[in-house]
C-alpha cells in the first residue's frame, strides 16, 4: 500500500490563527514525492495536463489531475499520453458546460441558457442533473442561489480592482444601495423560471421576468442570471471524478485552484497535515490519513499563496471576498477559513460539503456557526443540510483568532502530535 503524504505550509501575516488550514491532499507544483521531473519518469503520481483547446484557452488551468503510474520510464510516458487523451474531453466538457457566460460549439453551456431566454434547449444528461440539483438547493434558501449571477458579477467587478476601496459598499453609499437592490432582485425567485421539460431528452427552458429584465437594463447589468457561483468547481470536480471512475481510472486526485480536492476510490493512504502558529512560526500540530475516495471543501476570507485567487481585498480593515450573504449582498466578518474533509467519495459529496460552507458564510455570529457545526455532529438529523454526512475533519478558524475543531473520526489515523481535543474550541 502506498503511504503518500503531502504537506503544505502557508503563512498569512496579520491574521491571528491558532490552527488554521488543513493542508490539501495535493498541491499544484508542491508534491514532495509524486510529480516526476521532466525527462525520465519514475513511479508515482504523474501530472496529467489536458491538451490545448482554441475555444477555451484557459480551461486546463483551473483544475489539476494527478494519476498514479508505475513501471519503466517508457511505460509511464506511454500511459501518461493515453491518459491525456482520456482526460482532455472530460475536462473540456465539464468546464464548458458549466461556463455561465460563453456558448461553445458542440457543448451546450449554462451560458447558452442565459443567452437564449425562453427557448427550449437540449443539454447533456450531466448538465441536466447538475441544473436539477442546483435548483433544489436554491429552493432550500440556505445561501445558495443559482439565479444570483448578477450579484456575483458585481462583487467580482469590485474585488478584481487593484484599489477597490472607493467602490466597496463599505465606503461608497451609492454602491451599497446598488448591491442591496441587486440582492433583493436575485433573492426574489419569482423573477426566474427554470423548467425541466423532458427528463429523457434533457430539455430545459430558462426565463426571467419582465421586471427583472427591465431592472437589469436600468442598472446596466450584463451578467447572466443563471450561475453556479461558488459551487461551480465542486460540480466540475464531481463531474470529472464520476467520468474517470466510470472508465476505471480510480487511483488519482483532482484539485481546483480555489482549494477543493477529490481523491478517487482507488487511492492509497493519503495524508492531511495540520498546521498552527506558535511564536510567529508555522508548526505542524499533527496529521491524519485517509484511504480511498475522499473530498475536501475549502473556504477562506483571505487568499492563501497556494490558491491563486484574485477576488479578495481588505477594506477599512475588513476582509472582503466572494463568500457573501446572497440575500443582502453583505459580507459577514465571522469565519476566516473552514476546511471540511469527507470520506466515501459518494456522488455529490463535495457539492454537499461546499454548499455547507456557503451556508455558514451567511451566519452573522460565531455562536450560530458553532451551533451549525454541532448540529452536523449530532448525526445530521437536526441539521438544516440533511444531505451532509460523514465528515472526517472540520477546521473552523474565526476572524477573532479562535478555532473550532472536529477531529477525524472512524477510518482515519491521527498523528501523535495533534493536540486539539475532539469538537472543542481552541483559544
Amino acid at each position: 500500500m502506498k503511504d503518500d503524504r503531502i504537506q503544505v505550509s502557508e503563512k498569512h501575516v496579520g491574521l491571528r490563527v491558532v490552527l488554521f488550514v488543513v493542508a490539501v491532499v495535493v498541491a499544484v507544483g508542491a508534491f514532495s514525492y509524486g510529480i516526476s521531473a521532466l525527462g525520465a519518469k519514475q513511479s508515482g503520481y504523474q501530472l496529467i495536463e489536458a491538451s490545448a483547446d482554441s475555444d477555451a484557452p484557459f480551461y486546463n488551468r483551473e483544475i489539476s489531475f494527478g494519476y498514479y503510474l508505475e513501471g519503466s520510464s517508457g511505460a509511464i510516458k506511454k500511459a501518461t499520453k493515453e491518459l491525456v487523451g482520456v482526460y482532455t474531453p472530460i475536462l473540456a466538457a465539464a468546464y464548458k458546460q458549466l461556463d455561465s457566460s460563453v456558448e461553445y460549439a458542440g457543448a451546450v453551456s449554462i451560458g447558452a441558457l442565459n443567452n437564449h431566454l425562453g427557448e427550449e434547449i437540449g443539454v447533456s444528461a450531466e448538465l441536466y442533473a447538475v441544473l436539477k440539483d442546483a435548483y433544489a438547493r436554491t429552493l432550500e434558501n440556505l445561501n445558495f442561489n443559482m439565479f444570483a449571477g448578477a450579484l456575483l458579477a458585481e462583487w467580482k467587478a469590485v474585488l478584481i480592482l487593484d484599489d477597490p476601496v472607493g467602490f466597496d459598499p463599505l465606503t461608497n453609499a451609492d454602491m451599497a444601495a446598488r448591491f442591496a437592490e441587486i440582492a433583493a432582485q436575485v433573492s426574489n425567485l419569482d423573477n426566474f423560471s427554470l423548467e425541466f421539460l423532458d427528463d429523457e431528452r434533457h430539455i430545459v427552458r430558462f426565463s426571467v421576468s419582465d421586471e427583472y429584465a427591465a431592472f437589469c437594463k436600468e442598472m446596466e447589468i450584463e451578467a447572466g442570471a443563471l450561475d453556479l457561483n461558488l459551487l461551480t468547481n465542486a460540480y466540475r470536480l464531481e463531474m470529472i471524478a464520476s467520468a474517470l471512475e466510470d472508465l476505471g481510472f480510480v487511483d488519482g486526485y483532482l484539485l481546483s485552484q480555489d482549494g477543493l480536492a477529490i481523491t478517487l476510490s482507488g487511492c492509497g493512504r493519503q495524508g492531511y497535515a495540520l498546521y498552527g502558529m506558535e511564536d510567529g512560526s508555522v508548526v505542524e500540530r499533527g496529521s491524519f490519513g485517509v484511504e480511498g475516495g475522499s473530498s475536501k471543501a475549502f473556504m477562506a476570507a483571505f487568499p492563501l499563496g497556494l490558491y491563486s485567487g484574485s477576488y479578495y481585498s481588505v477594506v477599512d480593515g475588513r476582509l472582503r471576498h466572494l463568500f457573501f450573504d446572497v440575500y443582502t449582498g453583505e459580507i459577514h466578518d465571522v469565519v476566516s477559513s473552514c476546511t471540511l474533509v469527507s470520506l466515501g467519495g459518494k456522488a455529490g459529496g463535495l457539492v454537499d460539503d461546499m454548499a455547507y460552507l456557503v451556508y455558514i458564510a451567511s451566519l452573522s455570529s460565531k455562536s450560530d456557526v458553532i451551533e451549525a457545526v454541532v448540529s452536523l455532529e449530532d448525526s445530521g438529523t437536526d441539521s438544516k443540510i440533511d444531505s451532509w454526512a460523514g465528515a472526517v475533519f472540520v477546521d473552523l478558524v474565526f476572524q477573532d483568532g479562535t478555532d473550532y475543531v472536529v477531529e477525524p473520526v472512524e477510518n482515519s489515523v491521527v498523528g501523535s502530535s495533534a493536540d486539539a481535543a475532539s469538537s472543542k474550541e481552541v483559544q
